[in-house]
């Protein structure tokens, strides 16, 4: 065959070859969105090729583009939330195709897709208490960080603000408490990377009832999605970690469609509410003139014409009133304070490359004077597709804060508790300008001379690729890294405050926390036949952690305007100290639809943790649950009155290890144990080879269904967990050098019902319309503690009590019995001190006993310890959240 012949044959053969050959046809699918009950066009509708891993969203008048898509028949896939999921297949060809799609609404989301552990599920397929939410819900409210986003939303989520100051840490429990001794927070997974999280300040001063958490550097504008896996069955995967919930946050992501623009911000004033109002100088004599009568007589009797101003031997008072003096101490240090926030992002791309960018600054300034709180963030989410199977991608961001710190809360040292104590007869300064020496400490003086600040910084992501074997296997690895630097620093004046009788004194600290997350996983998705469906992954995952702490505190410094540690005359302590510690995880998930009635779904985790003893390396973590979809059933077709009737059980075993140190299972030596400037060891901590996670077991009962024609949707759950191996420090016998040892001691239960339901009270045909919906949903909790160690009781904190049979933490104390009215009833009365007068507090004496000793309530005509009980529980009867959402 001559040269000419053999090219023009080569050249038709390429021509002809199908598939993935160099002239392969391509084509393109144009469509219009409706919604199916007004035929309105729907925006911001996901259309995707899931085959193809491409998808774009429809724009404002419902139309979408897919370009470069390969000849053949394609399966679109269609969805938005609150409507049901639609699936049409087109030809691809030389032309166009186009299409038109309707959605109809879907009142309990079952066709919305969920992020669960190392995948998506449809939520109809969902066996387990799945709880999910969209920031959208609450983009009108301004809020500053992710747990606020949480905060009266979901069923069994209870968030509490520890402390009033911008940037403090809140309180997150899923499902009330499982741990005595260890962490109580939920698990947050962000892009499938574990956040470290916590409170890393360096820092050996109390600041009351403040906290400072990782968790307060993610900017809830970059958040697309929020799921709460609650129950045993959800959060398994998760292994050694899950027993108090899982947070799983997933950022925004860029999608092929012509860039889009979004900037956004708002400024607004915060004010301290409901002030309390306290005497001026006038009245406060009046009423101080008023005691001083009722304890020692008139006035008249010592020869006095005023009590003030005055001292008299063998009376306990001496008052100096300035005159025209009448200081309101809480403006002095309360301000109205602003706070700001803007952000903008870009988002858009084509079928091979997708973008997501943002940037945010928040700026909030404390109520009171001291206090605030800067943010700065800032992310890049990247998905290039270099061929049609293959998808690499990353998810970037990094955050800035700075939070100004002061004494606050439980501490007699803060502006704020002693504004409230010292009296309006004492100016703030003295006449030369100083700061005038209260009854109690100055808190204009605290609020200006002493200084605290931690400046943070924060890098998280993961960088992955995903291959896709087949349509429905997906092959999948990833990196991820959380790393938090952050840099603390007080300082208190020599001239003012609690340090200056030692000249002042300052503080340094340095935090370094590293995390690097390896990830491998295999997802399937795989139809087989008509009426059947396997899903599922297996993956392996190796974390890597690094903590690194440093700190040093000088003393006497020389005037208060030097203020770092180089003008120390004396370094007073110092210290440093690096931990590491590592899980190696195997985990895998499958589960089987038949018919969309039935769903089985089982779950499987193996960690292993260098934190655990040498007897408990490795633990296993399973569990399983069951679906059916009654409501799917032909019996159920022909009534109007429930409507997507589902029965949900599962169970299952999940772990914590929060309790546990990176060492707590060893016999430790640790270093300072010095003598006559000679360096020395000395034993730290007994070791048990016997420690290991602390387990919880759960069983999950729920139902979901809509009535009155799908204008109601609810869900409900019943649920019962049961901790074991409680870890406890138990006492141990002095003579062995140490008092106490870390052991499994305790065990718990906590159980409960929820109820989340949705009302669609005004949903016109016309999409345009005024809509108006109401969310909300309600939870009762209760907590027991079942065993403890040998049934002693433990005292946590002030006033707070862990005992067996009880809540964990239950408030104890004396029972109050109003006020002592006169000094009769003082003598008449056993109490706490011989200084107790007419006024005080009356506490009951209840721990009478019978001829048995059994108590009986009644007195014995002594006030002692004995006498205190159980005052209160931590535990709501009910909690729970409404919102109105109105639109037209």
């Amino acid at each position: 065959m001559s040269r000419p012949r053999l090219l023009w044959a080569t050249l038709i053969a390429i021509a002809l070859l199908p598939g993935d050959a160099a002239a392969q046809e391509r084509g393109s699918v144009t469509g219009l969105v409706v919604a199916a009950e007004s035929q309105q066009p729907l925006p911001g509708v996901q259309v995707s090729i899931p085959a193809l891993n491409i998808s774009a969203v429809t724009d404002e008048r419902g139309r979408f583009l897919l370009i470069n898509l390969p000849a053949g028949q394609q399966t679109l896939r269609v969805s938005l939330i609150g409507y049901r999921q639609a699936t049409q297949t087109v030809t691809i060809g030389a032309s166009a195709a186009t299409v038109t799609i309707t959605l109809e609404t879907d009142p309990l989301l079952l066709d919305e897709l969920v992020v669960v552990g190392y995948g998506e599920q449809r939520r109809g397929d969902i066996a387990g208490a799945v709880s999910s939410i969209r920031p959208e819900t609450v983009q009108e409210i301004s809020v500053t960080s992710v747990n606020q986003v949480l905060q009266g939303r979901l069923a069994g989520v209870q968030v509490v603000q520890n402390s009033g100051t911008p940037g403090a840490a809140k309180t997150v429990r899923v499902r009330g408490s499982s741990s005595i001794s260890g962490g109580n927070e939920p698990l947050y997974v962000i892009d499938g990377v574990p956040m470290s999280q916590g409170n890393f300040s360096g820092l050996n001063q109390s600041f009351g009832g403040q906290g400072i958490d990782a968790i307060s550097d993610i900017n809830p504008s970059e958040i697309e999605s929020i799921e709460i896996l609650k129950d045993a069955s959800a959060a398994a995967i998760y292994g050694s970690r899950a027993s108090n919930g899982v947070v799983l946050i997933t950022t925004k992501r860029g999608a092929a469609m012509a860039p889009r623009v979004n900037f956004s911000g708002y400024y607004g004033q915060q004010k301290d509410w409901k002030r309390v109002e306290f005497l001026n100088t006038e009245q406060y004599i009046e009423i101080y003139n008023e005691g001083l009568t009722n304890r020692y007589g008139p006035a008249s009797n010592y020869g006095l014409d005023e009590w003030y101003g005055v001292e008299t031997p063998g009376m306990d008072f001496d008052v100096t009133v300035t005159p025209g003096v009448d200081t309101d101490w809480l403006s002095e240090v309360l301000r109205t304070a602003p706070i700001s926030n803007f952000e903008g992002s870009v988002s858009g791309g084509s079928e091979r490359i997708r973008y997501f960018i943002s940037g945010s600054s928040l700026v909030q300034e404390g109520v009171i004077k001291a206090m605030g709180y800067q943010r700065l963030n800032g992310r890049v989410n990247l998905d290039y597709n270099p061929f049609d199977r293959l998808t690499l991608g990353t998810n970037v961001s990094l955050g800035r804060s700075v939070t100004d710190r002061a004494r606050s809360d439980n501490t007699i040292y803060s502006a704020w508790s002693n504004a409230i104590a010292n009296p309006p007869i004492e100016p703030v300064y003295t006449a030369e300008g100083d700061y005038f020496s209260t009854t109690y400490l100055n808190p204009v003086g605290m609020n200006n001379e002493a200084e605290a600040e931690e400046r943070g910084l924060r890098i998280l992501g993961n960088t992955f690729a995903q291959y896709n074997i087949l349509n429905g296997l997906n092959l999948r690895g990833s990196v991820g890294l959380d790393q938090l630097t952050m840099r603390s620093r007080t300082y208190d004046s020599p001239a003012f405050g609690p340090w200056a009788s030692s000249g002042g004194a300052g503080q340094a600290a340095n935090s370094f926390i590293n995390k690097l997350t390896y990830e491998g996983t295999l997802n399937w998705n795989r139809s087989l036949g008509d009426v059947h469906a396997l899903s599922g992954v297996i993956g392996t995952s190796y974390e890597d952690n690094t903590e690194e702490y440093s700190f040093v505190q000088g003393t006497q410094f020389p005037t208060e305007y030097f203020k770092y540690l180089t003008s120390a005359a004396t370094i007073a302590d110092g210290s440093s100290s690096r931990a590491d510690h590592g899980l190696l995880s195997y985990f895998g998930r499958v589960s089987w639809n038949f018919d969309d009635r039935v769903t089985a779904t089982f779950n499987v985790r193996r960690d292993g943790s260098s934190r655990f003893g040498t007897a408990n390396r490795y633990g296993t973590f399973p569990s399983a649950s069951a679906l059916w979809r009654i409501g799917n059933e032909s019996f159920m077709q022909n009534q109007n009155v429930l409507g997507n009737l589902a029965l949900r059980v599962s169970y299952g075993i999940t772990g914590n290890q929060q309790s546990l140190g990176n060492f707590a299972s060893r016999g430790l030596f640790g270093g300072g144990a010095n003598y006559m400037d000679l360096p020395g060891i000395a034993p730290s901590q007994l070791a048990n080879p016997e420690l290991k996670w602390e387990k919880t077991s759960q069983l999950n009962l729920g139902t979901d269904f809509s009535v009155l024609s799908d204008r109601l949707a609810i869900t409900t759950d019943y649920y019962v967990k049961k901790t074991d191996d409680l870890l406890v420090a138990r006492p141990v016998p002095r003579t062995t050098g140490f008092s106490t040892i870390w052991s499994h001691v305790g065990s718990m239960e906590n159980k409960g019902f929820e109820v989340a339901a949705t009302a669609r009270l005004f949903q016109p045909l016309d999409e345009r319309a005024f809509t108006w919906s109401t969310p909300f949903n309600i939870a009762r909790h209760r907590n027991e503690v079942t065993a403890l160690y040998n049934d002693q009781p433990i005292n946590s904190g002030f006033a707070n009590r862990v005992e067996v049979g009880k809540p964990l933490g239950f408030f104890y104390g004396y029972v109050t019995d109003g006020l002592f009215q006169t000094a009769a009833e003082v003598a008449a009365h056993p109490t706490q001190s011989s200084r107790t007068a007419p006024g005080d507090i009356r506490f009951k004496d209840i721990n009478g006993r019978d001829a048995d000793g059994n108590l009986t309530g009644q007195p014995d005509g002594v006030l002692n310890s004995d006498d205190q009980t159980m005052i209160g529980s931590p535990w709501p009867d009910f909690e729970g959240g409404i919102t109105n959402n109105l639109s037209i």
